[in-house]
């Protein structure tokens, strides 16, 4: 569909070649990107799988004005499909995009994560998720190919396969420990059966219970996670590491977010010298 879509740019709207070249960049990395999500028709596609390219996207350290175009070259080729006949709906047409300057990333407050966390009326493979998250910072990809035997009960450490299939490891706390004793599964087995789209389901329906942050997702989790870690002093190098970013600018981000949470608490907590109260006798 993609080089039907680009003739009719061509030949139809008298795009340029470079300009059809720049669009069939963006549609070929949409396309490798759904492969690695095992995505293999673009009938399959929904909303909330394009929002997760866009949080993907933003994962990365593209900037927003990046991720719009990118996301704006798909829903034209949606759209073209649509007038064509080959789909009913455009899955793009409402997917968030990043504002143009915007690119703080979204965190959920750690009381709610807690509460969440250890809130026994929720199902404990969907808490385990979340607490694996939560005290790994690893992406929704990552956190569904865990495997029993990824797990160190001794040191607490957990094999992590990133993008590229690059390892690292990372370290987790109680939660995460009790329920890896608690699971059940065998060897190479992935611990979480679920889709993406179903373990962000099952995560979203679990947090709305306890907070009411605008974003509910995975990638809030972790980005909670890396906040949370500056917040306490952590170097930006360790985070990096722990996050699996290839470039430390990518990381930056979460250091803004740290430091508008010390502003914010400053103001909050802060003495202020300019009224003054009486002491009464």
């Amino acid at each position: 569909m993609i080089k039907e879509f680009i003739n009719y740019l061509e030949k139809n709207k008298g795009y340029s070649p470079q300009t059809c070249g720049e669009y069939r960049k963006d549609l070929e990395r949409f396309v490798k990107w759904l492969k690695c999500h095992h995505v293999e028709k673009w009938s399959n596609v929904e909303k909330s799988t394009v929002d997760l390219y866009v949080s993907d996207m933003a994962d990365e350290g593209l900037k927003p004005a990046t991720i719009k175009r990118r996301i704006s070259t798909i829903r034209s080729l949606y759209q073209y499909a649509w007038v064509m006949g080959y789909q009913t709906e455009n899955p793009a047409k409402y997917a968030s995009t990043p504002k143009l300057g915007e690119a703080l990333p979204k965190t959920i407050d750690q009381d709610d994560l807690r509460m969440t966390i250890l809130d026994g009326t929720i199902n404990i493979n969907v808490r385990g998720l979340i607490a694996l998250i939560a005290e790994t910072g690893c992406r929704i990809s990552e956190a569904l190919s865990v495997t029993k035997s990824d797990f160190n009960l001794e040191s607490r450490s957990l094999r992590i396969w990133g993008k590229g299939k690059k390892e690292r490891v990372v370290y987790y706390g109680d939660i995460t420990a009790a329920y890896g004793k608690y699971v059940r599964v065998i060897g190479n087995c992935p611990i979480w059966t679920w889709s993406q789209r179903q373990a962000r389901f099952f995560i979203w329906q679990a947090l709305s219970k306890h907070s009411d942050a605008k974003q509910l997702s995975p990638h809030a989790i972790r980005h909670s996670f890396a906040t949370g870690l500056l917040n306490n002093g952590a170097p930006i190098t360790t985070v990096q590491e722990l996050l699996g970013h290839k470039s430390v600018e990518t990381t930056q981000r979460y250091a803004k977010v740290a430091d508008a949470t010390v502003a914010n608490d400053y103001l909050k907590f802060q003495t202020n010298y300019g009224t003054r109260e009486r002491k009464t006798a």
